[in-house]
């Protein structure tokens, strides 16, 4: 049974491998990958997005601070449109997640920014993000769409390599922090570490927000392939468009 307590090697104290388990959510839980097939995009798409809801839900209603989300370990994982969602930590466990032939749409995307992307709201996602891995546009095989595009606070981002988008690679935004109603006593900034970003069509990275966000070890080359315009590697904009850089 899952109350059952068990002591890990090394430490002093039991638990019941209910809580072990539930320390890290492996999308495998929800439904079967099936690595490298463009065929299963669809089916992937849905186990994964389904491993996110499930967390982010148990997140908000538990007050934990976060859940991580893991894919299996060093695959290519074929996907349809991913949802980040509030609490929840993707770990890519050193895969690459590629976007599926003609998805022609936004690749993965924080739960609302399309609604929200075009104003300056409160709003979005928060305490979420993605690490250790690749986000692969599949840019190809694509008319539109950008590979990562968020509207949130509270960020975090560390250990990608985001390649091979159609528009832009990487996107985020954010509002006035004076409409929360009760700021986080942490900050509301994202950290971005240990990117590296090469051939979006558009930009690599466009930050909007949060102001004062912090980015270090970011890398952004070979951006703005689009011959219908001309784009730069990193554009920081916006009211609320600044950041820090290390």
């Amino acid at each position: 049974g899952t109350n059952i307590s068990v002591t890990a090697t090394g430490s002093t104290e039991g638990r019941s491998l209910a809580d072990r388990f539930a320390q890290v959510w492996s999308v495998e839980d929800f439904g079967a990958i099936a690595a490298g097939s463009n065929s299963a995009a669809d089916t992937n798409a849905t186990t994964i997005n389904a491993a996110i809801t499930a967390a982010s839900n148990a997140v908000v209603s538990s007050g934990a601070p976060y859940a991580v989300v893991r894919l299996p370990a060093r695959v290519v994982v074929w996907s349809g449109a991913i949802t980040l969602k509030t609490g929840v930590i993707l770990d890519l466990n050193g895969s690459t997640l590629k976007a599926k032939n003609s998805l022609n749409a936004n690749f993965i995307e924080g739960e609302g920014t399309s609604s929200l992307y075009s104003g300056s709201t409160a709003g979005g996602i928060y305490d979420a993000g993605i690490i250790n891995g690749t986000i692969d546009g599949n840019k190809a095989s694509q008319t539109s769409g950008h590979a990562l595009r968020v509207y949130g606070y509270k960020l975090r981002f560390e250990s990608l390599h985001i390649t091979n988008a159609q528009e832009r690679a990487f996107s985020t935004k954010w509002g006035n922090p004076g409409l929360l109603a009760s700021p986080p006593a942490r900050g509301l900034e994202n950290i971005v570490r240990n990117l590296y970003i090469d051939f979006a069509g558009q930009e690599g990275l466009y930050h909007e927000g949060p102001n004062d966000s912090h980015y270090s070890d970011v890398f952004v080359v070979s951006c703005g392939q689009d011959t219908t315009n001309t784009y730069d590697n990193v554009v920081c904009t916006g009211t609320y468009g600044h950041a820090h850089w290390t």
